[in-house]
């Protein structure tokens, strides 16, 4: 599926770029610094954006040019396999400073809105054996019968405000 990277960029501008210092100092690291990297998937049940750091980025280019995933174990759309955490049907949750080690972090299900922050995820792989990554801020999208491919970017929006607002305490 395609990203849509002028809308990801108009969203991150409105909501991030343009704060000035004083109001970001409560947003985490990651987005505070001045150059923000960011790295968006898109597939048929979910829509992801994370920030990451440049030596992240440069990790998740690495994996993706040999193929692999570069947040294994992060997440699973399929309901039988199991997870640490099942988000379904649910607006604006908040997971935060989580470890999970040997499992899914998170089963996703249909329409649910989601940030992870300070996310650590170790798990062990064939291809590249015990593999342990820190997610430092992701927002993520699942469609359903409410969220498609028309409005996920309304709700990134959003999501990405509502944060804002929590980091600020004005909720």
């Amino acid at each position: 599926m395609l990203i849509d990277n002028q809308k990801i960029e108009q969203i991150i501008h409105n909501r991030i770029k343009v704060v000035p210092k004083d109001i970001k100092r409560s947003f985490p690291i990651v987005i505070r610094e001045k150059q923000q990297h960011w790295i968006a998937f898109n597939n048929e049940n979910y829509f992801f954006l994370a920030f990451v750091s440049h030596e992240r980025l440069r990790e998740i280019i690495s994996l993706k040019d040999r193929s692999l995933d570069p947040f294994p174990g992060l997440i699973t759309t399929d309901a039988k396999t199991g997870a640490a955490i099942k988000v379904s049907n649910s607006r604006n949750v908040i997971l935060k400073d989580n470890t999970v080690e040997n499992s899914y972090s998170f089963s996703l299900g249909n329409d649910a809105t989601l940030i992870i922050e300070n996310h650590t995820q170790i798990i062990k792989t064939k291809e590249i054996g015990t593999y342990k990554f820190i997610v430092d801020l992701a927002f993520i999208v699942a469609r359903g019968n409410e969220i498609n491919d028309a409005n996920q970017y309304e709700y990134l929006d959003g999501l990405i405000s509502y944060a804002i607002n929590k980091w600020r305490g004005k909720e």
